[in-house]
C-alpha cells in the first residue's frame, strides 16, 4: 500500500520523503512495544488516507504523522490521538522582513 501510495506524488523527492518518513515511523513506533519489531509495523487507512495501526497488533498506540520533503514529525501517545499539521510559510507569506 505504501508504494502505491508513493506512486501518486509526481516528484521523485517527494516520493523518496513519504517513504522514508513512513519506514521512520515505523521505528519510532517499536520502542513502545519492543515486542512487535519495527518491520512487522502494519497499517490501515482511513477515508482520508491518514494512516493507523491495523487492529492485528491488539495494542493502543496513538500517533500522527506529518512530512515535508526534508522534515518529518511524528507524535505518540498511548493514551490520546494528538493532532499535527505542517505548513511552510515564507517570510512573504507572514509579511514579515528577513
Amino acid at each position: 500500500m505504501r508504494k502505491k501510495k508513493a506512486a501518486r506524488f509526481v516528484k521523485e523527492s517527494e516520493r523518496k520523503a513519504y517513504l522514508a518518513s513512513h519506514l521512520f515511523l515505523s521505528e519510532v513506533l517499536s520502542p513502545y512495544f519492543p515486542q512487535i519489531p519495527s518491520s512487522n509495523w502494519k497499517f490501515e487507512y482511513n477515508a482520508y488516507g491518514k494512516p493507523y495501526l491495523s487492529k492485528e497488533h491488539q495494542v493502543q498506540l496513538y500517533f500522527n504523522l506529518s512530512h515535508s520533503v526534508s522534515h518529518v514529525y511524528i507524535i505518540c501517545s498511548k493514551e490520546y490521538g494528538g493532532e499535527l499539521n505542517l505548513k511552510w510559510y515564507s517570510y512573504k507569506d507572514l509579511n514579515v522582513r528577513k
